[in-house]
């Protein structure tokens, strides 16, 4: 069967995509934990770090002007 991922919540493993069981169907788990490797967790600190110098520019909705940088 294809690996199935999840997030697991409040003692439960919820399914991130539909899942071709039927209701009540007993499964085996393998848990293995997606953490970021240290090139991605970098990178995602990055990412704040430019969303965190946007926000505190007091510039929030940059949204209306999106067609200003447009080519």
């Amino acid at each position: 069967m294809t690996p199935i991922n999840a997030i697991y919540k409040g003692d439960a493993f919820q399914p991130l995509d539909p899942v071709a069981l039927p209701d009540d169907c007993h499964v085996r788990l393998h848990v293995e934990s997606l953490e970021p490797t240290p090139q991605q967790a970098k990178a995602i600190e990055k990412i704040y770090r430019i969303m965190g110098l946007r926000f505190h520019s007091g510039e929030h909705d940059v949204a209306e002007q999106h067609n200003q940088h447009q080519p």
